[in-house]
């Protein structure tokens, strides 16, 4: 999983950094098109994101409602950004025990992605299996998360609401519905592979 983040690298090692934020940093570079001409690129970096499918041992899939300031209430699973020297997966077990209090006896990658052509930026996307209560959560300040357990058929109805925030989760979701082959081989990532 980690080497998706260099391998899909969007931003070229000659290109200056012309400005850095708290979270956001600008990049530019003078990239060649294909008439000859010269013209200056501009990308965004931030830091890549983990989101988890957590899975109880009884087949109940946890999802999150949360309040952010400045956002309308939302659906949506654990997860947040990858801190420095993390790995993806690092950032994916720790944010799911941060919001929910929650460990998981076993990981599985799902998929990873660039939701953005303008930014330079990574989602990965990770099963958690058997996931347990160990501790109570610790949500940053700026977080109000109640969990909630669904069955699978819940979690199909709930992604296709405005308000689910993981919209890659439930793009991959939506497009296994018109495919029974997708949908099989995610109730078998989600269900079966849980040994």
């Amino acid at each position: 999983m980690t080497d998706s983040i260099t391998l899909n690298k969007q931003i070229p090692d000659t290109a200056e950094k012309v400005f850095t934020g708290k979270f956001f940093s600008i990049y530019h570079w003078p990239q060649e098109l294909y008439d000859g001409s010269v013209v200056t690129f501009e990308r965004a970096r931030r830091p890549d994101s983990a989101g988890v499918i957590a899975i109880t041992k009884n087949k109940k899939i946890l999802v999150t409602r949360q309040e952010q300031p400045s956002h309308k209430p939302f659906w949506g699973l654990f997860g947040g950004v990858v801190d420095a020297g993390e790995t993806p997966e690092q950032a994916a077990k720790r944010e799911l025990l941060e919001e929910g209090g929650y460990h998981a006896d076993r990981w599985s990658p799902w998929f990873s992605f660039h939701p953005s052509t303008r930014i330079d930026w990574m989602i990965h996307a990770f099963v958690a299996y058997n996931v347990k209560k160990i501790q109570e959560p610790q949500p940053e300040p700026g977080e109000k998360i109640a969990v909630h357990a669904v069955s699978f058929e819940d979690f199909l109805e709930l992604v296709q609401q405005d308000d689910f925030r993981d919209q890659e989760v439930a793009m991959q979701l939506m497009k296994a519905m018109l495919n029974p082959e997708k949908m099989e081989a995610i109730q078998r990532l989600f269900f079966e592979n849980r040994a």
